[in-house]
């Protein structure tokens, strides 16, 4: 009886052992990893609604940057502006019954507007020279008109060149320092 006793007992641990080597260390094994993907996946869950929240801070903030970077260009001098300003220039000596034969900034002024960054209460200048023939009279009347509007900063250069020919007209190479923004200072 001892020996059979013994042999139960032995075959109970040996059916034990196997059951816990078979089945219970695989299948736990295999709990471990499931436990261990499963808090991965929730980490990752949890980094992608961190990046979504991210998202949408930087979405906003973008939004910020685009709505601030179209304020400062609406402030820049445009290209457009400068040509309307020549424009309001040539109309305004064709007023005054003045030709004009040219206007013309330097290269090298264009690209220190085009590189100027825009400071608030910072005014922008360009320095340009124009060319206008006509009546003397006429052009002292355009001059004074030019002066005296907020455009003109001074001027810097006045050359007149005239024939002995009473009937040519006088040609008259002007170069002065503009305001820019001064012409919708003068309309308003």
């Amino acid at each position: 009886m001892n020996q059979r006793l013994t042999m139960y007992v032995a075959s109970t641990i040996a059916i034990i052992g196997a059951w816990y080597m078979l089945l219970y260390l695989p299948g736990e094994a295999s709990r471990a990893a499931v436990k261990s993907r499963a808090q991965e996946a929730r980490a990752t869950l949890e980094d992608f609604r961190t990046t979504i929240g991210e998202f949408q801070r930087i979405m906003e903030s973008s939004d910020n940057l685009d709505s601030v970077r179209q304020s400062l260009n609406t402030k820049l001098y445009s290209r457009e502006r400068i040509v309307a300003m020549f424009e309001a220039l040539e109309s305004n000596a064709r007023s005054h019954k003045l030709v004009t034969v040219e206007i013309a900034p330097s290269v090298e002024e264009l690209l220190r507007v085009a590189a100027l960054q825009y400071a608030a209460g910072v005014p922008q200048y360009l320095n340009f020279g124009f060319t206008v023939s006509g009546r003397f009279t006429d052009f002292g009347e355009f001059i004074q008109q030019i002066e005296d509007s907020p455009l003109c900063q001074g001027i810097t250069r006045c050359q007149i060149v005239s024939t002995p020919l009473p009937t040519e007209p006088t040609t008259f190479h002007v170069k002065l320092k503009a305001l820019l923004g001064g012409e919708s200072e003068a309309k308003g």
